[in-house]
């Protein structure tokens, strides 16, 4: 594979990371960039693993797909639900 590479810019690093939730990550990058990208959109999975965590305890159990359409506004937040996430997030729903 490395023979694919005419430059020594392009030799991909191989980066292994267990996330919280047990599996086993293993990342091809090729620049800082994407190190930065990939490490940011793991910090946000941790905070969403930790919203839907805080949403369990408020009686709000709720999958991180159904938390997705919610933020991307593809599914509509219920009553309860607000209330559920105006606690999770100690904001006020006024």
């Amino acid at each position: 594979m490395i023979g694919l590479f005419k430059h020594k810019s392009n030799f991909i690093e191989i980066f292994q990371k267990i996330s919280s939730d047990g599996y086993l990550w293993e990342i091809r990058m090729h620049t800082t960039g994407q190190k930065i990208r990939i490490a940011h959109a793991m910090r946000i999975s941790k905070m969403e693993q930790e919203l839907l965590a805080k949403l369990q305890v408020k009686g709000l159990d709720i999958s991180q797909s159904v938390l997705s359409k919610i933020e991307n506004r593809k599914r509509p937040v219920y009553d309860i639900e607000l209330k559920a996430f105006a606690k999770a997030l100690d904001i006020s729903i006024n």
